[in-house]
């Protein structure tokens, strides 16, 4: 930027980094080569794990770069994110593009017990959210080889369970095909 009081001008160049301090990622693959990626503000970082042909999992994205899994072995760790647990608000979010009817984990954290592990999936090619015993699932196919964002949202009601979740997909709230909630978040 350049400042100027009229007699005299100073020219400097500012770089800014965003750290979000209350546990907020935002990762946006967009590393061409590489077993590490890391969110916008630089301070965290993910690994790739099960990638073997680097930097083949690196592809053109919806916006600018993206990874590619194989569907078997391949994911992504925050090492020290535990998840956020409990009746904690949380939303999740993620661009996806498939093909494939497999069934698909896309975020996930927790131990699998009761009401602790929260995965966010596609399940027959339909986004799906589960917490161990309990599930709500979207009722549109996803899995057309097209660009799609999903996300999820859950806000406590006091009754803490899977149908607090909403599901959307290309920032639409979806219908749920079905739901279970015989378990409580912890």
């Amino acid at each position: 930027y350049t400042a100027s009081d009229g007699a005299f001008q100073s020219s400097a160049t500012v770089r800014m980094s965003v750290c979000y301090v209350d546990g907020t990622y935002w990762f946006p693959f967009n590393e061409v080569s590489g077993l590490v990626t890391k969110e916008a503000g630089r301070f965290a970082i993910a690994q790739l794990q099960g990638f073997s042909n680097d930097p083949n999992q690196w592809v053109a994205g919806r916006f600018n770069r993206a990874l590619s899994f194989d569907g078997t072995n391949d994911f992504v760790i925050v090492p020290g994110f535990n998840g956020i647990t409990g009746v904690a608000a949380r939303t999740c979010a993620a661009w996806i593009k498939t093909a494939t009817a497999n069934n698909l984990p896309v975020i996930s954290w927790g131990t699998n017990t009761a009401g602790s592990k929260w995965t966010l999936m596609l399940q027959s090619g339909m986004a799906r959210l589960e917490v161990t015993g309990g599930w709500v699932q979207g009722s549109r196919l996803l899995n057309d080889g097209q660009w799609h964002h999903i996300a999820c949202t859950f806000t406590n009601d006091g009754t803490p369970d899977a149908t607090d979740v909403k599901l959307y997909v290309d920032g639409t709230l979806e219908t749920p095909l079905s739901s279970q909630a015989p378990q409580s978040s912890n």
